[in-house]
């Protein structure tokens, strides 16, 4: 059986670490090359600067990186075949996803901002909280705790919570979310409190708080290894190549 053509975009980085020690252990992929800012090799991988000669002898490319070296590679990916792309960069604008969007029109891509079973199982949960607790004067708090070199905030989990109520609620993800703060304590009726923390090597932890005026309910998942989500993005690279073109997240799988 022919193996997988594993390209991984931020290889030196503490995901990429992660996606080449869980892939090097899997009989399905050969990982062929590495994608970051020098040409040095990374523990016997061929590294590239370029992004062309990156994508030139891949099936699919894993990438933790940043959003500007994920355009780059959706803008050069069309010329190599249609590179599959899997990728857990987040940070996105809005025109950055659209342009993922795209590219799923002519190839596979399948973004996600959280690779883990448990925070999928977490989303199917609030799915069916939302309709219940809607029905009773509850308010909404999300926290979500990440280590200190986190460079995005509220986390892209976090987002994609806050958008799943959004559109629950039929409202603009602005109109819904209010960042706590001292100068901006008090929140609107309707709308979800949100507040985050970076600290130490703290991998991931999202819990989505319930208040009623005598009770409290809490959802939350904690992450204690960077593996589960480079293991997350492996099975979704197996299964992408499986897939005709088209733009696929989580919850395709889940």
């Amino acid at each position: 059986m022919n193996k997988i053509k594993l390209g991984i975009s931020g290889i030196s980085g503490k995901m990429g670490q992660n996606v080449f020690e869980i892939a090097s252990k899997d009989d399905a992929f050969e990982i062929v090359a590495g994608f970051h800012n020098s040409d040095a090799d990374f523990r016997g991988v061929k590294c590239y600067s370029d992004v062309k000669d990156f994508l030139s002898n891949i099936d699919v490319c894993i990438d933790f990186s940043s959003k500007d070296n994920l355009i780059k590679l959706l803008h050069e990916a069309i010329l190599f075949n249609s590179v599959a792309i899997v990728s857990g960069t987040t940070g996105l604008s809005e025109q950055d996803h659209t342009e993922l969007k795209n590219y799923g029109k002519v190839a596979k891509i399948f973004w996600a901002s959280n690779f883990s079973i448990g925070v999928s199982i977490l989303k199917n949960i609030l799915g069916k909280l939302l309709p219940i607790i809607n029905n009773y004067d509850f308010d909404i708090e999300l926290l979500e705790k990440h280590h200190k070199f986190k460079k995005d905030a509220p986390s892209g989990t976090a987002v994609s919570l806050l958008q799943q109520i959004a559109a629950f609620k039929n409202k603009p993800l602005e109109e819904v979310v209010h960042y706590n703060s001292v100068e901006n304590p008090v929140r609107e009726d309707g709308k979800v409190g949100v507040a985050f923390q970076r600290g130490g090597g703290v991998i991931g932890e999202h819990e989505l708080s319930f208040f009623g005026t005598f009770e409290e309910l809490s959802i939350k998942h904690t992450a204690y290894d960077r593996k589960v989500f480079a293991n997350g993005a492996i099975t979704a690279a197996k299964w992408l190549l499986q897939q005709n073109d088209g733009y696929f997240s989580m919850k395709d799988i889940i």
